[in-house]
């Protein structure tokens, strides 16, 4: 069985775990559009350079179809949980309806491919794992010692916060459905 947990946010990842026991993570695959527009800031406008980053759907579908696909045990069996997204009191409106889009583009790439899935909550997750104030330092060092194979620092040490959060609602949700939690 593939265990798959996905954080759907902008620099969101997909974890999995495969039914060998052997596990990955992977960067949801995005695109970049840039355009100029005129900054409204100062006195005098001036020309910047705006940069929107969007889920490559296409992409998406095929990343998945492989993870699917690369499990050995007939028939194969998938299981899914994604972090749930809703809007934040400080969010701007078109924030917010660019969290939903997004959301809502992963939803429907596992429904396409007939993955069933189950939601989960930042705090049901992190909870789990005794993840304090400092989420991204906390779930980072926590999946780093739960999984020391994995790339989840930048080469100037930074974190990418999206792989260990997608990671760890893996491990989370494998626990779940051996009832472990």
């Amino acid at each position: 069985m593939i265990i798959i947990g996905i954080d759907p946010g902008q620099k969101g990842a997909i974890g999995v775990i495969h039914s060998d026991g052997s596990y990955d993570v992977h960067d949801l695959p995005t695109f970049e559009t840039k355009k100029e527009v005129r900054s409204k800031r100062s006195i005098t406008p001036k020309k910047v350079i705006q940069t929107k980053v969007f889920i490559d759907r296409k992409k998406l579908l095929e990343l998945l179809d492989e993870i699917i696909s690369s499990d050995k045990s007939k028939p194969y069996q998938c299981l899914c949980c994604i972090e749930k997204q809703q809007a934040m009191p400080d969010q701007s409106a078109i924030s917010g309806f660019n969290t939903g889009k997004q959301y809502g583009e992963v939803l429907m790439a596992l429904d396409a491919l007939g993955i069933s899935y189950e939601e989960t909550t930042p705090k049901e997750w992190q909870k789990h794992f005794s993840i304090g104030r400092d989420t991204k330092g906390d779930s980072c060092r926590k999946a780093e010692n739960l999984f020391p194979k994995l790339f989840l620092r930048g080469p100037r040490g930074g974190i990418f916060d999206g792989r260990s959060d997608a990671i760890l609602i893996t491990l989370f949700y494998s626990r779940k459905i051996q009832g472990q939690v």
